[in-house]
């Protein structure tokens, strides 16, 4: 036997690298037919995991939990199944499996009773995303277990974490409208104040009003999905009627802003330009093509798996500082702001 990639598998079976994980490690959900797929492809390419060996003698379990909130979105909304490909490409070579678990409204409440880590299958976690509360973050570092969040909340304490250049690229984007379009009456659509992306993405459109004399005007909306950007176009056209720009905390909201729009025939850019974040797949094929930031999730997570590998050696000698990692993000020009279609 030897070592097979799980990207390998997932490129001869055509299904995400998150699916091959998921059924190596016996995740519910996969249906039975892509489950047999995969593991037909396993046999044949005599996979083996890296570590199985190794943790004989290591009293190690080898294995690493990526966890996410279970929310219900559309599948070109999600970046997460990017944030595990790299975290594969960090922890692999290293020996490492990785388990990916999506937490229930009920087992936000009780997260000392997850079962893997009841039953000690893990090394080390890397969280993902900010709709995990605060307190379930933060209950999960006091039990000691080697830890990174990624694109985190405000409020879980000394916890390390990998974030986007939130602050910069929201800057960026609300300068790029003001200057290279005219726009006067920008609105910043944001989602929950303790969501670190919500509030340095905030941070970044308030300087950059700033810098103009400009005068701020914020929605704060509960979530940042694709119908929380409807309710936020409907307040802005009910509220705001001299607005002449959005910026949407995503690429999600700056959607469902352009459909609640495009319902009432309002033209954009000519009457409203929109910017999202993210750059999601979907973005480049909407119509009209959504200008947005671009992230790279896959990066974020291989930062958050190299941190990881560096806090799991040295855990026997207590946890090190915490460290906050930044990954870079670009302006990228489309024709939702009034640029020519790239």
């Amino acid at each position: 036997m030897k070592h097979v990639p799980l990207k390998e598998i997932a490129k001869a079976t055509g299904v995400s690298v998150s699916t091959v994980s998921r059924v190596m490690t016996h995740h519910p959900g996969i249906s039975e037919a892509t489950r047999e797929r995969v593991l037909e492809a396993a046999r044949r390419m005599r996979y083996a995991p890296h570590g199985a060996g190794r943790s004989l003698s290591t009293n190690r379990a080898m294995t690493v939990a990526f966890l996410s909130y279970r929310r219900r979105v559309p599948s070109r909304m999600v970046t997460a199944s990017s944030d595990q490909a790299g975290v594969l490409d960090v922890l692999e070579p290293e020996g490492y499996s990785l388990l990916v678990a999506s937490i229930s409204d009920e087992e936000l409440r009780r997260p000392r009773e997850l079962r893997i880590l009841r039953q000690q299958q893990v090394d080390g976690l890397i969280l993902e995303g900010p709709t995990l509360p605060a307190a379930f973050v933060q209950e999960l570092h006091n039990m000691g277990i080697p830890m990174v969040h990624v694109d985190g909340t405000e409020g879980s304490g000394r916890i390390d974490m990998v974030l986007h250049e939130n602050e910069r690229g929201a800057g960026d984007i609300t300068r790029h409208l003001i200057e290279q379009h005219g726009r006067r009456r920008p609105v910043f659509v944001s989602g929950p104040s303790h969501w670190i992306s919500s509030a340095e993405r905030r941070r970044g459109y308030e300087s950059a009003l700033s810098m103009f004399a400009m005068t701020p005007s914020v929605i704060e909306m509960p979530d940042t999905t694709t119908e929380t950007g409807r309710e936020a176009a409907r307040i802005i056209f009910r509220e705001y009627g001299d607005a002449d720009a959005v910026v949407a905390v995503n690429d999600a909201v700056a959607f469902g802003f352009m459909d609640e729009a495009k319902r009432r025939k309002i033209t954009i850019p000519q009457r409203m330009a929109v910017t999202g974040f993210d750059d999601i797949s979907w973005a480049s094929f909407s119509h009209p093509s959504l200008t947005t930031i671009r992230t790279y999730p896959e990066e974020m997570g291989r930062q958050a798996a190299g941190r990881l590998l560096e806090l799991m050696r040295r855990a026997a000698n207590g946890p090190p500082a915490p460290v906050t990692i930044r990954v870079g993000a670009d302006l990228v020009c489309r024709e939702s702001c009034g640029c020519s279609p790239v």
